[in-house]
């Protein structure tokens, strides 16, 4: 397994976090290649959504950088289909606001394809450049999230920040 990356340390894309956690379960599935990996960082989980991901989870074949470090939280991997995403998003919504996982990342193989740290937070979901733009954008349009080149610059005390 490779070492631990952020996508946001590198040349990518950043996506504006949906209003609706759903919409996101529901489109992503669109967005990633044919054999893609979900990991969902599950940090005071509901029981319902940690044995719904426990039932299907598969082993890792790559090494993802934690969102959470203390407590230590678990890794859930689940492979990237339309039925597995569509009852996920019914155990999620059948749950209280917490089922919201707090980090969610996606591979393919070696390659990190989506990292989204703080999913519950609303912070961006960072996509590699190996997404087509085009595939990209129809995911920003089914969301409605705003996509930008990089690593969003952060206000505060009116100074602008890389």
């Amino acid at each position: 397994m490779n070492s631990e990356r952020y996508l946001a340390t590198g040349d990518c894309w950043s996506v504006t976090a949906p209003g609706d956690f759903s919409q996101f379960l529901v489109s992503v599935v669109r967005l990633l290649p044919s054999g893609s990996v979900l990991c969902i960082e599950a940090c005071n989980s509901p029981r319902p959504l940690l044995d719904f991901l426990n039932a299907r989870k598969v082993e890792a074949t790559i090494k993802l950088p934690r969102g959470t470090l203390l407590p230590r939280s678990e890794m859930f991997h689940l492979p990237v289909t339309d039925e597995n995403l569509r009852q996920l998003e019914g155990v999620i919504a059948s749950s209280d606001a917490g089922a919201i996982p707090s980090h969610v990342q996606a591979y393919n193989g070696e390659t990190i394809l989506l990292q989204w740290f703080d999913a519950s937070a609303r912070d961006p979901i960072f996509v590699s450049r190996k997404i087509p733009e085009s595939v990209l954008r129809e995911f920003c349009e089914r969301i409605g999230g705003e996509l930008s080149s990089g690593v969003p610059r952060r206000r505060e005390s009116g100074i602008q920040r890389a």
